[in-house]
């Protein structure tokens, strides 16, 4: 996903407070994924020219920024809405496959009782039809409530946080025990089959439209304009956190301006021995819930094993999100202490001019 913080950085003046309008206006609908990427790149492309030739924006964007938020965004239509809610259907579809799948490996019997365990659908529903609803009726009132200038885009996520607590009170007000029980078999089914088709049409989909099936989302992010600023923001964040700890460390008479490397080589190594316990402490709640359903429950050797095989891929998908970040962040660290070496600095001064090379304000300096 891209960061529009990040990008809107890269303006200044009226071109960031046009885009920073743009930005608040994408937060406050409904538009998909997709199409929000799409036309807030162009938009801060059209705005970075503009900026680079100053060109005023108010040639762009006109004296109403609300109206041309409306107009840039016009060309959201019934095709995007319909993708938009099969997109929906679909995490809902991993949701309910997910949730089967654990209950079925919960079971004592699950072979035994596959065809005739039924499950409780109630909550899906009635959660599903909130929420639904709720989007069909924010898509079909935003357009009549932003022609009203006095709904502003902030009030305007206001109304519809408000309104979204309202209709979930009310639906468990209204439904607080729907008895809707159907065959596990067919909730399995019902996902499986949704998914597997939605994926093979995204597929066919992407493949004729830009020759590969794989997430063309991610392009820009891979762009090596855009991927150089996502890797600034990084860097920026892992200089900002060594400057305060060099500022609390130095202050206590715990390290020198010479040997505050080390201490930085020395976290790595703990950030490493955490990380090697998180992945103990993950094993052992799998085996803890495996020895309970086996002798606590009283399940079999095979339903132990399923249910085992169950949980570990969902923490295996728990535990890939969560490295992704800290091996980024690592490499990220290692690249730049390797940077400070060949440049052979000590690292305070190393950090001082990389925030003056980079413009970044930091609330303490070296």
């Amino acid at each position: 996903m891209i960061d529009y913080t990040l990008l809107e950085k890269q303006l200044t003046g009226e071109y960031r407070a046009a885009y920073g309008e743009a930005v608040k206006y994408i937060f406050t609908s409904s538009f998909s994924s997709d199409f929000t990427e799409e036309k807030m790149t162009e938009l801060f492309d059209l705005l970075l020219t503009a900026q680079t030739n100053g060109k005023p924006v108010r040639q762009l964007v006109g004296d109403d920024p609300a109206r041309f938020c409306r107009n840039f965004f016009s060309d959201y239509g019934i095709r995007e809405r319909l993708l938009s809610f099969l997109h929906t259907l679909y995490t809902i579809a991993w949701i309910v496959l997910i949730s089967m799948l654990l209950q079925l490996g919960s079971m004592e019997h699950p072979f035994g009782d596959f065809f005739s365990h039924r499950v409780q659908a109630g909550g899906f529903v009635v959660g599903c039809a909130i929420g639904l609803v709720f989007n069909l009726i924010v898509s079909l009132l935003r357009p009549v409530a932003m022609k009203n200038k006095k709904i502003t885009t902030d009030a305007w996520a206001w109304i519809i946080t408000g309104s979204l607590a309202v209709w979930i009170i009310a639906g468990i007000a209204l439904f607080p025990d729907l008895k809707l029980r159907i065959p596990l078999w067919i909730a399995l089914l019902l996902a499986a089959v949704y998914i597997a088709g939605y994926f093979t049409v995204r597929s066919i989909v992407r493949y004729r439209r830009y020759g590969t099936i794989r997430n063309t989302r991610r392009q820009l992010s891979k762009d090596s304009y855009y991927r150089e600023l996502d890797d600034k923001n990084y860097e920026r964040i892992i200089i900002e956190s060594w400057v305060k700890q060099y500022h609390q460390l130095s202050k206590k008479g715990k390290v020198t301006e010479e040997n505050f490397i080390e201490k930085v080589r020395v976290n790595e190594k703990h950030e490493k021995i955490g990380d090697i316990i998180l992945n103990a402490v993950c094993l052992g709640v799998i085996l803890v819930m495996m020895y309970r359903n086996a002798f606590v429950e009283k399940a079999g050797l095979t339903d132990t094993l399923i249910f085992g095989a169950v949980l570990s891929t969902f923490e295996f998908f728990v535990m890939r999100f969560y490295r992704k970040f800290t091996k980024q962040a690592l490499a990220m660290r290692r690249k730049l202490v390797a940077d400070c070496e060949a440049k052979g600095m000590t690292m305070p001064a190393y950090l001082n001019a990389w925030l003056e090379q980079n413009k970044v304000p930091a609330s303490e300096t070296v």
